[in-house]
């Protein structure tokens, strides 16, 4: 974890359900140095009395409401005022704010000289609030919809929920100086994609819910310095969307998470709450502005105290099921595109699906894929063929994992497939969605590799017509299985298939090999050579069905081990 310059670290790890682990870093103001440099001009103002935020010479700590995470140091910025309790316990207001120091929109100053009206004759000290930005009252408000437009960035703190308390000391110069102890808790998301680089997609809003409350409006008790318990929220939602106006974010924005390791730099989302003991689930929400594919990610945490004047790490693997760009032909030594698939620095894969037929769009196909035996032998399919009737079994590492055409038989028929058109994976970088679930084999009644369900054995059968259905299902379910059925099947992606270099229909129908060559060629004068493989498709164009069929061995479908 990176130690920022304000603070004595102080890390643990929390375990996380799902399996993920986060670390901490603290910034109590407890742990800082004390040194301290006090402005010596000092502006007076007839009927004003100027009361100083304080800046220690190291800059590591300090009166602060934004904070630069990289260097820890902390600053006022726009819409920044003060409370002061004066003489006549009458809470006053700063009469000016940070935005006049300068003309732009978000000024960021050290520290500030602030004039508040009020009786400051009788004592030495006074105590000061600060109650966010732009407050009027004497009361906290923990923003349930919280905006941050731009990566790591902190300018919104103050209107988020940001608040502190202080002692102001007189000086013989007749201000008073202060520092602020912050008491809100400050959550830094720092999602990333360890499986892959996602590379246009970007998270649009982080949503924080807890067990117990987080946001709300609060009185302070200025006696004990706390929040009192008249206020309740136990969720906020931090939108990470620039704005064409206020109101009207922009639809393809939102904070990158092409990262594979955490970066606070990249997509750093900073969200305030109120300090305590919570159990938090923190829902992200991905969009790939390629595909236009969304997701919700969602973490759960176990409970943990979550302290006052704090910065806490939340660095989340988003963990997005992930499938690699290898596609072959029949029992191919080598991918599809060997040495030049999508990651490559020298790239022939098409990534983007179109039409087998007709003339391809752009991305939708390359001439380089393998054409003969002779000129691209490890790409090209296996070739063997031992006479009709005769079984017929991969030779390559790969196919021998995959299961045989009897296997695909029984996951076809009493599989109980489920279509899933929401189910959310990434390929070449982007999100898809789409495909189907099936039964794992210790759930399927009877299931063996050694015969189909009707009790033929497909290693060995001689078919009459090219185009036979071998097992066939047309009533798959149109939902996915039940949330807590989920552990009994398995999830096949709905990732398409290349032919002569195009690709085509991905996130409409899947083609898995077997590891079985049909036991028969030169059907009805086609010198062809097939193998089986389970295809489906789930949409409402094409329809929801299942086959076992047998396909020209030069296609290049998924080679998946299924369990």
């Amino acid at each position: 974890m990176k130690k920022m310059q304000l603070t004595v670290l102080r890390s643990l790890a929390l375990a996380m359900f799902g399996g993920v682990i986060l670390t901490f870093s603290s910034c109590s103001n407890n742990d800082l140095v004390q040194d301290e440099t006090k402005s010596t001009s000092v502006e007076k103002k007839e009927g004003l009395t100027t009361f100083i935020a304080e800046l220690p010479v190291t800059e590591k700590a300090g009166t602060r409401t934004t904070v630069d995470y990289a260097t820890g140091k902390y600053t006022w910025s726009s819409g920044d005022k003060i409370f002061v309790l004066d003489d006549d316990n009458v809470w006053q207001q700063s009469t000016n704010g940070v935005e006049g120091q300068a003309f732009q929109a978000d000024v960021k100053v050290s520290t500030f000289n602030f004039q508040v009206p009020g009786k400051f004759t009788a004592k030495t000290s006074y105590q000061v609030l600060y109650l966010g930005k732009n407050a009027t009252s004497g009361k906290v408000t923990l923003s349930a919809t919280q905006k941050q437009t731009e990566p790591n960035q902190t300018l919104h703190l103050g209107e988020s929920g940001d608040w502190g308390i202080a002692t102001a000391n007189k000086t013989g110069a007749g201000a008073y100086y202060f520092r602020l102890n912050h008491k809100s808790t400050v959550l830094v998301f720092q999602p990333f994609n360890s499986a892959t680089s996602l590379q246009s997609c970007v998270i649009q809003k982080i949503v924080v819910t807890s067990d117990n409350d987080i946001a709300g409006t609060y009185t302070v008790n200025t006696t004990t310095g706390q929040l009192k318990n008249d206020g309740s929220g136990k969720e906020i939602e931090l939108t990470t969307q620039r704005e064409l106006f206020p109101g009207y974010p922009l639809p393809d924005s939102g904070f990158p998470v092409n990262n594979t390791s955490a970066s606070v730099t990249n997509n750093g989302a900073f969200v305030v709450i109120k300090p305590g003991t919570h159990k938090l689930t923190v829902q992200f929400h991905v969009y790939d502005r390629t595909t236009n594919v969304p997701v919700v990610i969602t973490k759960k945490f176990k409970s943990f105290t979550y302290a006052e004047n704090n910065l806490y790490d939340m660095k989340v693997d988003l963990k997005i099921l992930n499938f690699d760009a290898n596609y072959y032909m029949w029992d191919a030594q080598q991918n599809y595109w060997y040495q030049h698939e999508w990651g490559t620095s020298d790239v022939w894969q098409p990534t983007e699906s179109g039409a087998v037929y007709g003339a391809p769009s752009a991305g939708t196909y390359n001439a380089n894929y393998p054409k003969s035996k002779t000129t691209d032998a490890n790409r090209w399919y296996n070739d063997s063929y031992s006479g009709d009737g005769v079984s017929n079994s991969a030779q390559t590492a790969t196919f021998k994992q995959l299961p045989n055409a009897n296997e695909l038989a029984w996951y076809c028929v009493h599989g109980d497939p489920h279509a899933d058109k929401l189910k959310v994976y990434s390929i070449f970088g982007h999100l898809r969605r789409g495909g189907m679930w099936f039964k794992k084999k210790e759930h399927i009644a009877g299931f063996t590799a050694e015969r189909t369900p009707n009790g033929e054995d497909l290693r060995t059968v001689v078919p009459t017509v090219d185009n036979q259905e071998y097992a066939q299902n047309t009533s798959p379910s149109k939902t996915p299985p039940a949330e807590n059925e989920l552990k009994n099947y398995f999830f096949l992606p709905a990732l398409g298939w290349y032919q002569d270099g195009r690709l085509a229909n991905v996130e409409y129908n899947g083609y898995y090999w077997s590891s079985t060559a049909r036991a028969k060629n030169n059907i009805a004068g086609d010198p062809a050579q097939y193998a089986f493989d389970l295809f489906f498709k789930s949409d409402n164009t094409f329809g929801y069905t299942v086959y076992v069929e047998s396909s020209n061995r030069r296609f290049g479908f998924r080679a998946h081990r299924f369990e």
